[in-house]
């Protein structure tokens, strides 16, 4: 009877441990975030396009769509409608530039539709530094997850995000690196 006493605390105990320990890590200062640095050998204006054109983002991210809902320059408050598809899960994201600085530096604020698998608020940071002939591209994605599931998670689910957001940047630069290196432009 002693041997049931013992299976049923571990059964229990296991699962409230590794509970806890998803708690302790979601309080990390880091939590929700991933960074992420890659240098394209090609100058900023270049690799800026791919973070302007909604046909070359689908390119490189991966997102089943990208659709510009604004018209004009890329600005503060213009907008755009993201879809990703995985897992047979289709997520619809509001996306709204807060901050841009050609071939410089681009804010989005990101919001995942209601009724989402994950609910989340995101803000993706690019920052492009000339050096040399190329690009430093740094990206910064911070992310809070409003759903206990996924906040309990969020270790596991950032973890995640770098892996993607390291292939993502890695498709971009090969991309970008395909296409011969674009004249300056005198200004």
């Amino acid at each position: 009877m002693r041997w049931v006493a013992r299976a049923v605390a571990v059964l229990i105990g296991l699962p409230l441990l590794a509970v806890l320990g998803l708690l302790a890590a979601g309080q990390r200062e880091a939590a929700g975030r991933n960074v992420e640095k890659v240098a394209v050998a090609r100058p900023p204006a270049q690799v800026f396009r791919y973070l302007e054109d909604e046909q070359l983002v689908k390119k490189w991210t991966g997102l089943a769509e990208v659709e510009r809902l604004t018209e004009g320059e890329l600005r503060p408050g213009a907008r755009w409608r993201l879809v990703s598809e995985a897992r047979g899960h289709r997520t619809e994201m509001d996306c709204e530039v807060t901050a841009v600085e050609r071939d410089r530096h681009l804010v989005f604020a990101v919001t995942s539709h209601v009724g989402a698998p994950v609910s989340f608020k995101a803000l993706v940071e690019y920052r492009l530094e000339g050096r040399d002939a190329g690009t430093r591209l740094t990206v910064t994605r911070e992310t809070r997850y409003e759903d206990l599931i996924p906040r309990l998670l969020e270790p596991l689910i950032t973890h995640a995000a770098q892996k993607q957001l390291e292939a993502s940047l890695d498709r971009l630069r090969i991309l970008v690196e395909a296409e011969p290196v674009a004249p300056a432009v005198a200004s």
